[in-house]
C-alpha cells in the first residue's frame, strides 16, 4: 500500500515538472517569435528612409542614459537646422539655398528698378499725359471720385468751364459749322433779296412737324444702339484686363510658394520660378504695346529678361503676348518635373490661370480686329446727314426767326453729332483704357507677391 502511494506521489511530481517545463517552453517560443517576426511583414511596412535601424538587444541602464544624451543631441541638431531655415539674422548662419534665394530676389528687384529707370517712351509714359482725353486714361482714386460725384451745380459749372477744352467738342465743331453754313444759305435763299421762285420752293419743301418727329425717332434709335454697343465693348475689354491682372497675381503667388519658398532645395526650380516671374512682370507691357499704335516694348524686354530669353522672344514672328504665355506654360511644365512640391492639382490650377491669360488676350484681340459692323455706322451717318440737311429747310418754311433757326439747328446738330462721335470713340476702347496704370499694377503685383512671401513669418510646428 505504501509502495502504491509513493509511486503515485512520484508520478504526480513528474507530471507537475513536465507541465512547468512545457509552460516555460511555450513562453520562450512566444518571446522568440516576437523578437524574430516574419520577414514578409517587414517588407510590407511603409518605407521610412529617415528612421534609424532597430536594435535587437536591450540596453543596460548606463547605455540607456548615454542614448538619452544622444537623442537630446539629435533633437538640438534638428532644432538648429530648423532655425537655419528661418530668415537670416545677425547671429544665425545662412544656408546656401537661402543665400541663392536672397540673391535671386535682389536680382529680380534690380531688374524691376532697371525697367522703371528706362528713358520715357510712348509705352512707358502715363497715358493721361499724352492722350487727348485724360478723364478715363488714368486710374482713379478718392480725389477723382470726390470730384466726379460733387454736387450738381458745382459739377455743371465745372463741365461748362471745361467745355472749350473738350476733345469731343473739338471733333464735332467742323460738322456743326458746316451745318450752320448751310442754314445761313437757306436763310439767304428765303430772304426778300432772293429770287421769289427759290423762296417759294423752300417754303413748299418744308416738312410738317409730325414728319420731322417721325424722322427723328429712328435716328435716336440708331445712335442709342450704337452707343450702347460701344460701351459694352469698352466694359468687356476692361473686364478682360481685370481677369488678366488677377491671373498674373495668382500665378506669381502660386509659383513662388511652390517653386521658391519651398522645403525642396532645388536650385533649378528656384531659378525657373524667378524667370517665370519676370515673364509675368512684362506681360502687361507687351499687351499694351500690342493694342496701342507706335508703342514698342523692346527696351522693357531687354531690361528684364536674360539676353538669351530676350533674343528668343524678340525674334519670334508670333504676337509677343502669345509667345510669353507659351513660355510660361513651358516653365510651369519644368517646375512640375523638378520635384514633388507642384502636385498635379497645383499644376491644374496654374493651367487654369494660363487659360485666363489666353482668354484675356483673345477677347482684346477680337474686339480690336472686329468693330461694330461698318454698314451700321455708314447707314447711321447717311441718315443723320439727310436729317441735318432738311432741318434748316423745315425751320425756314415755318417762318422761324433767323436767330432761332441758327440756334435750334446748332443745338440739334451738336447733340446728335456728339452722340455719334462718342459712340465712335468708345468703339475702339484701347486708347481710352488706363493701360499704363494697369501694366504698372501688374508689375507691382508680381514684386509684391515675392516680397510678401519672402517676409512672411515661418509657421511654428
Amino acid at each position: 500500500m505504501r509502495r502504491r502511494l509513493r509511486s503515485m506521489a512520484l508520478f504526480a511530481t513528474a507530471a507537475t515538472l513536465v507541465t512547468i517545463i512545457f509552460q516555460f517552453a511555450d513562453i520562450s517560443l512566444v518571446n522568440a517569435s516576437n523578437l524574430n517576426p516574419d520577414p514578409s511583414v517587414l517588407t510590407n511596412l511603409p518605407s521610412t528612409p529617415s528612421s534609424p535601424p532597430l536594435k535587437e538587444s536591450k540596453l543596460p541602464s548606463d547605455e540607456y542614459r548615454t542614448t538619452n544624451k544622444d537623442i537630446s543631441k539629435q533633437q538640438n541638431d534638428s532644432t538648429t537646422s530648423v532655425l537655419n531655415n528661418l530668415p537670416p539674422t545677425a547671429t544665425s548662419e545662412v544656408s546656401p539655398i537661402i543665400q541663392l534665394r536672397q540673391s535671386l530676389i535682389q536680382q529680380f528687384s534690380y531688374d524691376m528698378e532697371n525697367m522703371r529707370s528706362l528713358p520715357l517712351t510712348k509705352l512707358t509714359t502715363p497715358c493721361h499725359l499724352i492722350c487727348k482725353d485724360t478723364s478715363n486714361t488714368k486710374a482713379w482714386g478718392f480725389t477723382e471720385w470726390e470730384r466726379h460725384c460733387a454736387k450738381s451745380l458745382e459739377r455743371y459749372l465745372r463741365h461748362i468751364r471745361s467745355w472749350p477744352f473738350s476733345t469731343t467738342t473739338h471733333e464735332i465743331i467742323p460738322t456743326v459749322l458746316l451745318v450752320l453754313s448751310w442754314s445761313i444759305m437757306i436763310l439767304l435763299a428765303t430772304s426778300k433779296y432772293a429770287p421769289p421762285r427759290i423762296s417759294s420752293f423752300i417754303s413748299e419743301a418744308s416738312l410738317s412737324p409730325g414728319l420731322i418727329s417721325a424722322f427723328l425717332s429712328p435716328i435716336a434709335l440708331l445712335l442709342s444702339i450704337r452707343a450702347n454697343r460701344a460701351i459694352n465693348r469698352l466694359m468687356e475689354v476692361r473686364t478682360a484686363w481685370g481677369v488678366m491682372g488677377k491671373a498674373i497675381r495668382s500665378l506669381t503667388g502660386t509659383i513662388a510658394t511652390y517653386g521658391v519658398f519651398t522645403e525642396e532645395e532645388n536650385q533649378h526650380m528656384m531659378k525657373t520660378s524667378f524667370l517665370a516671374a519676370k515673364y509675368l512682370s512684362i506681360l502687361g507691357w507687351s499687351m499694351k504695346a500690342s493694342f496701342r499704335k507706335d508703342e514698342d516694348d523692346t527696351d522693357i524686354i531687354r531690361a528684364t529678361l536674360p539676353q538669351q530669353e530676350a533674343d528668343w522672344l524678340l525674334s519670334s514672328s508670333t504676337k509677343r503676348p502669345i509667345v510669353i504665355i507659351a513660355r510660361l506654360r513651358s516653365l510651369i511644365q519644368q517646375l512640375s518635373s523638378f520635384g514633388y512640391s507642384i502636385s498635379p492639382s497645383i499644376h491644374l490650377i496654374l493651367e487654369q490661370r494660363l487659360y485666363d491669360l489666353e482668354s484675356s488676350y483673345g477677347i482684346s484681340n477680337r474686339i480690336f480686329m472686329s468693330p461694330i459692323p461698318p454698314t451700321y455706322t455708314r447707314h447711321t451717318s447717311r441718315v443723320l446727314c439727310l436729317f441735318l440737311f432738311l432741318l434748316p429747310v423745315h425751320f425756314a418754311g415755318t417762318n422761324t426767326s433767323p436767330s432761332a433757326l441758327l440756334l435750334s439747328v446748332m443745338t440739334i446738330t451738336y447733340v446728335l453729332v456728339g452722340i455719334d462721335q462718342i459712340g465712335l470713340e468708345i468703339e475702339n476702347p484701347f486708347p481710352l483704357l488706363p493701360m499704363f496704370a494697369l501694366a504698372s499694377t501688374f508689375q507691382r503685383n508680381v514684386e509684391n507677391q515675392l516680397t510678401l512671401l519672402n517676409n512672411i513669418p515661418t509657421a511654428i510646428t
